[in-house]
């Protein structure tokens, strides 16, 4: 009877498709297993076993890609705290070069999303004293630029942005912070209300004239949204009839720049 017990507990032991729950081949196997629901569009099914993996093998040897996967899984489903949480945790395991990278730059922008654009200047300058490699450095730039704009400190913006300027993404950037810096004009001393509103109009034509024919969707929508603020602070403010008509058809001038853009 022993034997028999023996015999069938061996016979079960075959019959396991995958390794044991604590052995080094399961953590292989989980973290294959999820790159390959990845690129099936299985995300739950990759999240699930990258949870596992940090939880159950933290000494895994790819235990960083699989954070820096993981992160990015959330990152696409505007899981943001989630984000900020795992980049935490990560940061503690010291992770090098392209990867520290890659999970600075997802942190900043999870920190942006979020509306703590002041956090994420300091990650953005914390990725840029790392000096790492060109493409990173340009979009930790963007980011910052991006920050920057948001906390309406639009002169630094703009000197992060020269300083992304070997970026393609940068016109899109340049449309999306020079609208807000448009739009947070304010009046000189010796500005007259049609001073100040043709001078407002050119700062939007002038930066949609910069941007890509078709920018992306974000910064052409901040663009278009800001704009319309000035149309309305127009149709609010005191002009004569005579200089607001002179704007009205200038504004409709500078809006047709953006016609092909779709905004809403």
């Amino acid at each position: 009877m022993l034997q028999l017990i023996a015999m069938t507990f061996v016979i079960n032991a075959w019959a396991v498709p995958n390794p044991g729950p604590r052995s080094t081949e399961q953590a292989k196997f989980l973290y294959q297993e999820a790159l390959d629901a990845k690129k099936t569009n299985k995300d739950e099914l990759a999240i699930e076993n990258y949870k596992k993996i940090i939880k159950q093998y933290p000494s895994f040897q790819e235990i960083i890609p699989v954070y820096e996967q993981l992160m990015n899984l959330q990152m696409s489903h505007q899981k943001f705290q989630d984000v900020l949480g795992l980049g935490r945790d990560v940061l503690l395991l010291h992770p090098k070069g392209r990867a520290f990278a890659a999970i600075q730059l997802m942190r900043a922008e999870a920190e942006l999303r979020t509306g703590k654009p002041a956090q994420t200047k300091l990650i953005a300058e914390e990725l840029i004293q790392s000096k790492p490699e060109p493409t990173f450095e340009v979009q930790a730039f963007l980011i910052k630029a991006e920050a920057l704009s948001q906390m309406n400190r639009h002169k630094e913006a703009f000197a992060s942005l020269d300083a992304a300027r070997a970026s393609e993404q940068f016109p899109d950037a340049e449309l999306k912070i020079r609208s807000r810096s448009c739009s947070s004009l304010q009046r000189n001393a010796k500005d007259n209300d049609f001073d100040f509103f043709n001078r407002k109009n050119l700062c939007f034509k002038e930066s949609a004239a910069l941007a890509k024919s078709e920018p992306e969707k974000a910064s052409a929508q901040v663009w278009c949204d800001r704009f319309a603020l000035l149309a309305a602070e127009l149709k609010k403010s005191k002009i004569d009839n005579f200089s607001r008509e002179k704007i009205e058809k200038d504004l409709e001038q500078t809006k047709g720049l953006s016609s092909t853009w779709g905004c809403k």
